[in-house]
């Protein structure tokens, strides 16, 4: 299995443009503004639901009797 970022997976990043194609009122500026006022939430949120996605995944892998040792 390759790694993205080293030993860092699943990375989540979000650009001005994703905002506008939510919001296609908003200029790229501005978007970029929003995303900057609200970077603190959004990663706090990434992460909270990154975790329960991961407990999810464990438990099913541990479910299926998937087992290294």
């Amino acid at each position: 299995m390759s790694k993205l970022y080293g030993d860092e997976y699943g990375k989540v990043v979000w650009r001005a443009e994703d905002v506008k194609s939510i919001n296609g009122a908003w200029s790229l500026p501005r978007c970029e503004e929003w995303l900057e006022d609200n970077e603190d939430r959004i990663s706090e949120r990434l992460t909270e639901l990154g975790w329960e996605v991961l407990d999810v995944l464990v438990r099913q892998n541990n479910d299926e009797g998937d087992d290294d040792e």
